[in-house]
């Protein structure tokens, strides 16, 4: 992936993100306080770590709480039975018990998966009584935690009066730990705490906040009675939750019994802590955690079976085979992870070799078993959600790969046999439940592969490979490649390892990029040393798989041969004119004869046929383009028209943009595309085609409402659309007689919104989409007459 595309993804994903942030947010209603935290807060690609950093808990045990199996009843009061059942079986299983515990001011470190370390936060919880020199308390998510410091008694009735009564969230979402711990953040945890506390009185207010359900439109109390309520007073509803037993029926929802949802976010407040001790390293409380987990899994599957919850399906890849997930579907790779984090406690602490000075080491064969040993130390983090964790970016991995082939069968050693876990942790969300830390195998394939610059399916193929071409060169093993006839499915890997620059940074795990060189450098290709090859050449070999079709005809593959001759291109353009002509014809051919897509293919050929000077390049790409409508292509991949934006003055290509563009019965002739609305509205690149610009002055004149803006700062636009619904932002430059201020609104047609988007591409067409409706409409004459003689 080259630099380029590698800002554009990330512009995407970010993209993506603050979207996920608008659902989340409107996914939940509060009441805000001023102690009321933002559930959003924290949905954020990377997050700042508070500080100062966490301690690490130099303890083996955490504190037990003075009354933890002392005899309790629960207390006589118009409560659910079910969630009064469910209460009292959680702290049988080992939640937290508050009793003979003061409630003060206190600071806890917490954790955050993006750093592993969220920082020290001050909350108020339960403190254990005790002198020693770790002293202990309890949060609010019904954990119990070494404290950083102890402070003043709290209000335990004042806290939890400040919480929202209308609390509408969803148990999709998880939220981070500084969030767990916290006092004024609605849990079911909490009415827990307090129902052990005798405090019905509080009770009811905080059942009221965690467990209305989602659709409770607030005729309903969610099946709790608040202070001072009476039977008569309730609701049929009301009266028939209170009077459910548990396993009488099966349990739907937490409407009908809690102990699900409330067990399971006992236990990922535990397994989030555990995942994110581990990634900074506090090994002792991850351990800590990791065997409590141990014990309470079983103890929660089973009765979560017994109050009849229905356990959620999985299917195999084939979708035919569902089968029944555990309840707590997220501790799956807990036994892999208590099993190494106790490998760990019995090795003890270690300080990594590059730490020590790797240089120290001058035999390469046990640098390499230093480094291959330190895998295990790795602490690379995804960098956004959705992506990814990139290992070669940690000093270990990225020393072993400059070691080169020597490391080679170490690695495929530790590959085939190494058991051990990293500290990088991977997620789909930060806001759902997943975690995945990852092996030292993944860490060790990534670095195998980009030593070795190519990619397999197993270990087995990885080691015949390298039994095969341990003995060259990697520029020769490549060669090789392309001259034997059996590595078919290895050739277009081999050609672009050839064509690849030498200052390319590339990974085989989808991480590369390329560094910006100066001003008309001479950048080598990294196949240079086979220029000098004959009988055959590399340009007869790619020029050979381009073309030829093995037997049986359905094993060639059209689009492996365009890509072929693209590498062919970079290699040897004169001999790459040959076999772009050819394909090119085939494209159209089959496409023709068949339902096969091969579009793009033909606009990567005719750009090669045009790097090469071919008068026709783009003839069977104009015939093809004039075929298609914005409904084949999907929003952002619009690489269809890049012929257009790279030779905009070829007549050929005028002549097809005059027919897709400016005719208005064409299905390119009206704005905005299908697939391809919201922004950027206008495609900077087909500016200099003269019916692109055509289409612009006709859409420019649309007065149908757009939907509206809002004016964040100077330089910042928020855009809500009407049709179809959307919102966002975008940077802007407003002229200098814009006289809206931070806050101004306003709302603008369609034409409005295409002028504001050329003003972002070009800096002589700046418009003030806040100016009376005559001064938008002078402004948007002058753009369409700009547009129209752009000299």
């Amino acid at each position: 992936m080259s630099l380029e595309m590698k800002i554009i993804m990330r512009l995407f994903l970010i993209g993506l993100i603050l979207s996920q942030v608008v659902l989340v947010a409107g996914a939940i209603e509060t009441n805000a306080s001023p102690l009321q935290i933002s559930p959003a807060l924290f949905l954020s690609p990377e997050p700042a770590v508070a500080t100062p950093a966490t301690p690490p808990f130099t303890g083996k045990n955490l504190g037990l709480p003075p009354k933890q199996n002392a005899a309790w009843l629960p207390p006589e009061a118009l409560l659910p039975t079910n969630n009064v059942t469910a209460a009292t079986l959680l702290f049988e299983q080992g939640l937290a018990d508050p009793r003979g515990c003061d409630y003060r001011e206190i600071e806890v470190g917490t954790g955050n998966v993006w750093h592993g370390d969220g920082g020290v936060v001050k909350t108020h919880g339960w403190v254990l009584p005790g002198r020693g020199e770790t002293r202990f308390g309890i949060g609010w998510n019904g954990l119990v935690y070494p404290l950083v410091s102890i402070g003043t008694n709290a209000s335990l009735e004042a806290d939890v009066r400040l919480l929202p009564t209308n609390w509408r969230g969803t148990s999709d979402f998880v939220w981070p730990e500084y969030m767990g711990v916290a006092w004024n953040h609605p849990s079911g945890i909490h009415g827990c705490l307090l129902l052990r506390l005798g405090r019905v009185d509080l009770v009811s207010n905080d059942w009221v906040s965690a467990a209305r359900p989602s659709g409770d439109n607030g005729n309903l109390t969610g099946g709790v009675f608040r202070p001072g309520q009476t039977r008569s007073s309730s609701t049929a509803v009301e009266r028939e939750w209170i009077s459910r037993q548990p396993g009488q029926t099966p349990a739907t929802s937490e409407w009908d019994d809690p102990y699900y949802k409330w067990a399971t976010e006992w236990a990922w407040s535990l397994f989030d802590r555990l995942i994110c001790a581990h990634e900074r390293g506090d090994e002792n409380l991850a351990l800590a955690d990791a065997r409590r987990l141990t014990q309470i899994q079983p103890l929660i599957e089973s009765a979560c079976a017994r109050r009849g919850f229905a356990p959620e399906p999985s299917w195999d890849a084939s979708g035919q085979k569902p089968r029944l997930q555990p309840y707590l579907s997220f501790l799956g790779q807990l036994p892999q992870i208590l099993a190494d984090l106790e490998r760990r406690e019995s090795e003890g602490r270690r300080v990594a070799v590059i730490s020590r000075g790797l240089t120290n080491i001058t035999d390469q064969a046990h640098r390499v078993r230093a480094l291959i040993k330190d895998l295990d130390l790795i602490q690379a983090r995804q960098w956004g959600e959705p992506g990814g964790v990139n290992p070669a970016e940690e000093p270990v991995v990225a020393a072993l790969i400059a070691e080169g082939d020597a490391a080679v069968e170490p690695l495929l050693d530790c590959v085939e046999q190494d058991q051990r876990l990293t500290r990088s942790v991977s997620f789909g969300r930060s806001f759902h439940r997943g975690r995945t830390v990852l092996s030292v195998r993944e860490a060790a394939w990534v670095a195998l592969t980009t030593i070795l610059q190519a990619n397999f399916s197993s270990s087995q193929e990885m080691r015949a490979y390298w039994i095969k071409y341990k003995s060259l060169k990697i520029e020769d093993r490549w060669f090789a490649i392309l001259a034997d006839d059996s590595m078919r499915v290895r050739w277009p890997e081999a050609a672009a390892n050839i064509v690849q620059p030498e200052n390319a940074l590339c990974h085989l795990n989808g991480f590369s990029m390329q560094p910006p060189v100066p001003t008309n450098s001479v950048v080598r290709l990294r196949g240079e040393p086979l220029r000098d090859r004959r009988n055959p050449s590399v340009a007869e070999l790619m020029a050979r798989h381009a073309l030829e079709v093995t037997n049986p005809v359905e094993s060639y593959n059209l689009s492996v041969g365009c890509q072929m001759a693209e590498y062919l291109a970079k290699w040897d353009v004169p001999a790459a004119l040959p076999v772009a002509r050819t394909l090119s014809k085939r494209a159209s051919t089959v496409m023709k004869y068949s339902n096969l897509q091969l579009g793009d293919d033909l606009a990567k050929l005719a750009l090669v046929r045009a790097q090469a000077g071919d008068p026709s390049a783009f003839e069977e790409y104009a015939g093809w383009i004039l075929t298609t409508s914005p409904g084949q292509f999907e929003r952002f991949h619009l690489d269809c028209f890049e012929p257009m934006k790279q030779f905009a003055t070829n007549p050929v290509l005028q002549a097809t943009a005059e027919k897709l563009f400016g005719q208005t019965n064409s299905a390119w002739g009206a704005l905005p595309w299908t697939n391809n609305f919201g922004w950027p509205a206008v495609e900077a690149g087909l500016l200099a085609m003269h019916g692109y610009r055509q289409l612009l002055c006709r859409e420019l004149l649309s007065t149908n409402v757009f939907g509206s803006v809002r004016l964040a700062r100077a330089d910042y636009l928020e855009y809500s659309r009407v049709n179809p619904a959307q919102s966002g932002g975008l940077g802007v430059k407003l002229p200098p007689t814009c006289q809206a201020t931070n806050g101004s609104t306003g709302t603008i047609r369609w034409g409005d919104w295409l002028a504001l988007a050329l003003s972002t591409i070009q800096t002589n067409t700046a418009f003030d989409p806040f100016a009376a409706t005559e001064l938008r409409d002078a402004r948007i004459q002058q753009l369409t007459t700009q547009l129209s003689d752009p000299r």
